[in-house]
C-alpha cells in the first residue's frame, strides 16, 4: 500500500473542498453539520448535503437562525458557464427575491402567513447593509453549462443542476421537519448556496453576440416543482476561493435577521390595537389565564369557563383601553373590575402574549354577531 499516493489521491476529490470550506465556517462562527443526510420523498431514496451550516441569537426570548445549505462542487478541466439576460423586473411570472422562513412561535408564525412581513425584512436588510439579499438581481441566469476550459466546448449541465437541486431539496426538508423537531421558540431563515471550485464565467446574451466575463459569485433564481408546488429559491453561486470574502455579507445578514425578526415582531404588538385578527390571537390564551381567577372571587357566576373562552379583546378609541368583552351582566362586569387583583391578572397576561402595556379592563361584550 503507498500512503504517499492515498493522500495525494483524497486530495483529487471533492472532500479537501469541503473541508476547507466547513473550517472557514467555523473560523467565523458558525456552527457545521457535514454530509447530512435525508430522504428525498418523491424519489424515495436517501440523498446528502454536503454541509448545513447557522447562526443562533436570541431575540425577544425566540432563538432566530441563519441557516445556510451549501453544496461543493469541483471541476479541474471545466469552467461553469451561467447564461443570462437582462432580469425582467416586471415580469409577474417570477419572484426575485424569494425569502424562506419559518417559526414556531406564535406571533411570528402568524406574520409569516400574511404577505405583509416580507416588505418589513427587506427594508430591514437594506437598512442593515445586507443589499445584496435583499435586491433584485441585475440579471437573469436562466440557464448553465460545464465548458471545457481549453477547448470552450460544452460538456452538459449536471453538476451544477444537481448542486441547485440538492440545495433546494434540503432546504424543503429542513423547513418540514422543523416543526416536529423545533418545541422552544425560533424562528429560521434559510440561504442556499452552491460553492464551486471551478472557474465561474457569465455569459451575457443581448442583441448581438454573447459576451463573458469572469466573476466570483452570482445569483440564481431558481423556479422549480418541489412537493408538487412551484417554488422559487435564490442560489448564491460561489467561487470557492472567493467565499471567505463573501461569507461576511452572511455574517452580517445574521445581524440583520436579528433586527429583520424583532421589527417583525414588534410591527404586530404595534398593531394590535388596530387589527381585531392580531388582537384575538391569544384570546383563548387569555380566557384560560382569566376565568378561574375570577371565579373564585365571584362564584355565583355560572359557566363562567365558556362565556370567557367565548369572549373577545376590543380596542375603545374614545378612551385608549384595551377591552376583554364578556357576556355578562353590566353589573357583574363592574364588580370584576373593582377586584385590583383581577384588573393586575388581565394586565399581567395581556404583557404575556402582547407585550402590552397599556390600559386595559374588563367589559361587556358588544359583539355585533
Amino acid at each position: 500500500m503507498d500512503i504517499e499516493q492515498i493522500e495525494k489521491g483524497i486530495e483529487k476529490t471533492g472532500f479537501r473542498l469541503e473541508f476547507d470550506i466547513s473550517s472557514i465556517l467555523e473560523d467565523s462562527g458558525w456552527n457545521v453539520i457535514n454530509n447530512k443526510y435525508y430522504v428525498d420523498d418523491q424519489q424515495e431514496t436517501v440523498r446528502e448535503v454536503d454541509i448545513v451550516a447557522y447562526k443562533a441569537s436570541l431575540v425577544q426570548d425566540i432563538y432566530v437562525y441563519t441557516a445556510l445549505i451549501i453544496s461543493c462542487k469541483k471541476s479541474e478541466k471545466n469552467a461553469w458557464a451561467l447564461l443570462s439576460k437582462k432580469s425582467n423586473h416586471n415580469d409577474p411570472n417570477m419572484e426575485w427575491v424569494p425569502i424562506h422562513a419559518w417559526s414556531n412561535d406564535r406571533i411570528l408564525s402568524y406574520m409569516l402567513e400574511q404577505q405583509e412581513w416580507k416588505n418589513t425584512y427587506l427594508s430591514t436588510l437594506r437598512n442593515g447593509n445586507s443589499r445584496v439579499f435583499s435586491d433584485k438581481p441585475e440579471r437573469h441566469i436562466f440557464g448553465f453549462q460545464e465548458m471545457n476550459k481549453e477547448s470552450g466546448a460544452p460538456q452538459n449541465d449536471k453538476n451544477i443542476f444537481n448542486s441547485i437541486t440538492s440545495v433546494m431539496k434540503a432546504q424543503a426538508y429542513e423547513m418540514n421537519a422543523l416543526p416536529i423537531r423545533k418545541k422552544v421558540p425560533c424562528a429560521f431563515q434559510f440561504n442556499l448556496i452552491s460553492i464551486a471550485q471551478a472557474e465561474l464565467v457569465r455569459l451575457d446574451f443581448e442583441g448581438g453576440p454573447v459576451t463573458g466575463v469572469a466573476v466570483d459569485d452570482e445569483v440564481y433564481v431558481a423556479d422549480y416543482i418541489i412537493d408538487k408546488q412551484q417554488t422559487f429559491a435564490k442560489v448564491h453561486f460561489i467561487k470557492s476561493d472567493k467565499f471567505r470574502d463573501i461569507l461576511e455579507h452572511y455574517n452580517q445578514l445574521h445581524k440583520s435577521n436579528l433586527d429583520a425578526f424583532k421589527a417583525i415582531y414588534e410591527k404586530f404588538c404595534d398593531e394590535i390595537t388596530k387589527d381585531h385578527k392580531k388582537l384575538n390571537l391569544f384570546q383563548k390564551n387569555l380566557a384560560s389565564e382569566l376565568w378561574w381567577p375570577v371565579y373564585k372571587e365571584f362564584r355565583h357566576l355560572s359557566e363562567l369557563s365558556r362565556i370567557f373562552e367565548d369572549g373577545w379583546l376590543g380596542w375603545n378609541d374614545k378612551e385608549n383601553v384595551l377591552e376583554f368583552e364578556v357576556d355578562l351582566e353590566s353589573s357583574d362586569v363592574e364588580q370584576i373590575n373593582l377586584v385590583e387583583a383581577l384588573r393586575e391578572k388581565l394586565s399581567q397576561a395581556l404583557k404575556k402574549y402582547y407585550k402590552y402595556e397599556g390600559k386595559s379592563r374588563f367589559a361587556v361584550s358588544d359583539i355585533p354577531f
